[in-house]
């Protein structure tokens, strides 16, 4: 279990990683301490926001960050140690605060996809939450959007946003199933226009179908919990 650890809007922050062989037993967790760091002195990057992934042919990597030098990936020799260089693969030049967090990666063909998060949450009706998608040949990048835009250079590929109305709801941090602290029992979620990108909503379904609390092709109407 990879965690994170950070004062609210500074880059002093870190990743930690815990393990057990019986998660469902609390007292079973072993906590192994930060195993990534970032600095408001000596880094670009924030270390919040982990993910991680496996790959068949190179291993596991982790990929974080949350604004300021926006996401960044990097491969793994181990559960807790990284090895060879960090790449971004998702930036916002120009804009202030560089507002892109929460990665999430995975591979389908010979397609890695980066979903993430752009603009600002947790500010009630005036959240800006965005959830983007990119895809690339190599999972270091780079990934574009639909139109050939990198996202590291600025691409914004939308795939889902709050909608022309504002709510108290955001569209981003999805696993690889959307979800939000601003996401209220008696919401749902409904599809924008032009927003059902053919090139991704089967990846979706697929995940949801790995998932037996949720049934295949329903998207958008999750049952709350």
């Amino acid at each position: 279990m990879y965690y994170a650890a950070s004062p609210f809007g500074t880059r002093n922050s870190a990743i930690g990683v815990a393990s057990s062989t019986n998660p469902c037993a609390t007292g079973t967790w072993t906590d192994h301490g930060p195993i990534l760091r970032s600095s408001s002195t000596t880094t670009d990057d924030n270390a919040i926001d982990p993910n991680v992934h496996w790959d068949s042919t190179s291993g596991w990597w982790k990929s974080w960050g949350s604004f300021f030098g926006g996401i960044k990936i990097q491969h793994m020799s181990s559960m807790t140690t990284f090895d060879g260089p960090t790449c971004t693969i998702a930036s916002r030049p120009g804009v202030a605060n560089n507002p892109v967090e929460a990665p999430s990666t995975f591979k389908r063909g010979k397609y890695h996809y980066l979903f993430a998060s752009w603009d600002s949450c947790c500010k009630g009706l005036d959240s800006t939450y965005k959830t983007v998608v990119g895809r690339a040949t190599s999972i270091t990048g780079p990934y574009s959007d639909k139109n050939g835009v990198r996202l590291d250079q600025g691409g914004e590929p939308l795939y889902l946003t709050t909608g022309p109305t504002k709510s108290a709801r955001a569209a981003g941090k999805r696993q690889l199933l959307l979800h939000t602290p601003l996401l209220r029992p008696q919401q749902r979620r409904q599809p924008q226009n032009g927003c059902q990108a053919a090139g991704v909503e089967w990846q979706l379904a697929l995940y949801q179908r790995n998932d037996q609390r949720v049934q295949p092709r329903q998207r958008w109407n999750l049952p709350a919990r």
